[in-house]
């Protein structure tokens, strides 16, 4: 189901119920934040301990700073940094989502978030956020029990079906899954979150490792960005959080990442 995050600067998150929304949600956590420059500062873990060492410093160091975070639960797409929210939508512009969008179309390389943001979102107008009636009929298309979370360089947050999440602290939380670790169980097997369509735990190494592979074998043929997801003639290897993730030439400088190869299409 995943767990969709706004933190207010006065907000305050408990490492413990950090690592209780990562063990509902293992297949990845990312958060967005303006820095004082009001440049969007985009970070993505498949670790939790690089993520709540990178957090910890990021908080302390944008003290007025509003966050998106998102964990992760995979149900549509890939694993792997390609699908782990934020998602840029526009220049300076952020969202993340909690729930499932059954109205796109359906992608085995992308989540339906990624294809709702590449389908629709992107192709709205830029002040499309200050737009109330644009607002009202993305809470109509996407249903009552999907979650929106929009933040922009200018540090102002927009939530859509915000009455369906809760806060807690000066904290937004889509859902309760920081609380507790929901489970469930069918006969022998063991499912995480509370929901049978995906194997708990997730061996996020070997995930990766398998999501590395076919990149690297059909790179000629995608040529997409693993970060946000848009098609480039020129394509990175960079480093992230121990890992090559193959980045377009934006999504590395937006990062401060460092190059590990280059591929020209």
């Amino acid at each position: 189901m995943c767990l969709l995050i706004i933190k207010k600067p006065e907000g305050v998150i408990k490492e413990k119920h950090l690592e209780q929304a990562w063990d509902s949600n293992p297949d990845g956590v990312g958060y967005v934040f303006p820095d004082k420059k009001q440049k969007m500062v985009l970070k993505k873990f498949i670790y939790f301990e690089s993520f709540i060492k990178s957090y910890q410093k990021d908080i302390s160091n944008n003290p007025d700073a509003n966050v998106l975070l998102h964990f992760r639960w995979a149900t549509h797409g890939e694993d792997g940094h390609r699908n782990i929210h934020p998602f840029k939508v526009s220049k300076g512009l952020f969202f993340g989502h909690n729930g499932v969008i059954s109205k796109v179309k359906d992608s085995k390389v992308y989540s339906d978030t990624q294809v709702f943001n590449q389908d629709i979102l992107q192709k709205l107008d830029d002040d499309f956020i200050e737009n109330p009636i644009v607002m009202e009929l993305i809470r109509n298309y996407i249903g009552v029990s999907n979650k929106l979370a929009f933040l922009n360089k200018a540090n102002k947050f927009w939530i859509v079906n915000e009455k369906q999440g809760s806060w807690d602290n000066n904290v937004w939380y889509s859902n309760t899954h920081w609380k507790y670790i929901a489970k469930a169980y069918s006969g022998n097997e063991y499912y995480g979150a509370g929901y049978s369509w995906g194997k708990y735990p997730v061996n996020i190494e070997k995930a990766y490792a398998k999501n590395l592979k076919e990149c690297k074998t059909t790179q000629k043929r995608t040529h997409n960005c693993e970060w946000c997801g848009k098609t480039s003639n020129l394509l990175k290897y960079s480093n992230v959080d121990g890992k090559q993730i193959r980045m377009c030439m934006q999504c590395e400088s937006d990062t401060n990442t460092k190059t590990i190869a280059s591929f020209k299409f």
